[in-house]
């Protein structure tokens, strides 16, 4: 029997008669898999918390394809970070999309927003976040100088995590000479 084998004849013993009981009959190398599970897993966490939901997804999986008997508990994060996390950023992505071609355009800046504040990776929802603003600014220049800058400062921004973003470096250079 392996030691993961073994570790995961053991997870039933937590869910019923909790972790001190268990951590007590473990042997040590059963222990060393455990905290280098927790260790991995702690990690995952630090990455949703910093709102890097698909590099945390995405590590959930890995490290329950190392740690067998401990992938329900990494595939069921995983899973939660996807449902939870992602498909909410996407869904409000989407409700920013609509509110663009409904011509709603404060509506739409609100729904960018919400994408980009659950994932902040999300590169399409930054791109069309400027392009709104964009959009906004050119309907009235006079009246929305700020929509302007904030156009250039999100497009800024998109160069700042991909420099090669070749569209992003063309919105600014638009937007500067407007």
């Amino acid at each position: 029997m392996s030691v993961s084998t073994e570790l995961k004849a053991w997870v039933t013993q937590i869910r019923t008669q909790g972790f001190e009981a268990l951590w007590d009959r473990l042997i040590d190398s059963e222990r060393e898999e455990f905290t280098r599970f927790a260790k991995e897993f702690d990690q995952c966490f630090d990455l949703e918390i910093a709102h890097h939901w698909q590099d945390a997804a995405d590590r959930y999986a890995t490290i329950g394809e190392v740690y067998p008997a401990w992938s329900d508990v990494a595939v069921a994060r995983a899973s939660h970070v996807v449902t939870e996390k992602l498909n909410r950023a996407i869904r409000y992505y989407n409700q920013g999309i609509r509110s663009v071609e409904l011509r709603q355009y404060e509506k739409a800046l609100q729904f960018f927003d919400l994408a980009l504040n659950i994932d902040q990776n999300m590169h399409i929802a930054r791109y069309n976040l400027g392009m709104t603003h964009k959009i906004i600014y050119i309907s009235d220049p006079a009246k929305n100088k700020l929509n302007k800058l904030s156009a250039i400062e999100t497009f800024k921004k998109m160069l700042g995590q991909n420099p090669r973003h070749a569209k992003a470096a063309a919105q600014i250079e638009q937007l500067q000479r407007l």
